[in-house]
């Protein structure tokens, strides 16, 4: 997926085949997704450094994730779609906290299909 840095949204179609919108809200920090005008979720972003625990390089952490506004939308693509489109216009790689079960200190942590989903992104690469 390409997107150029001038360009606040982009379309693409999800696995069930449904026409998903992807809107900048916050440059690359929030990414929502939609579908026709209704919010679907999205996830935000932070930059972090190599004094990160979870990064050797700079990069993006995820703080929070929501994909389940509307119902029938998780594991369809449209996360790691985010996670793909912040790391081409960042040029930075996307990294998540520990499950432990503990919130870190920005507030970051996962839940429900979270570890999952991380998992799923680190394996890709």
């Amino acid at each position: 997926m390409t997107m150029e840095s001038d360009v606040d949204e982009i379309s693409f179609t999800d696995k069930a085949g449904r026409a998903i919108t992807l809107r900048l809200m916050d440059e690359y920090y929030h990414i929502a997704a939609f579908f026709v005008d209704d919010m679907i979720g999205g996830i935000h972003f932070r930059t972090i450094g190599d004094d990160d625990p979870f990064m050797q390089s700079e990069g993006l952490k995820v703080t929070n994730m929501y994909l389940d506004k509307l119902p029938d939308f998780t594991r369809c693509g449209i996360g790691t779609a985010i996670v793909e489109l912040a790391e081409e216009l960042s040029g930075l790689k996307v990294a998540f906290g520990h499950d432990d079960g503990s919130v870190a200190d920005d507030g970051s942590h996962l839940t429900g299909v979270g570890p999952a989903f991380a998992n799923h992104i680190y394996s890709r690469r």
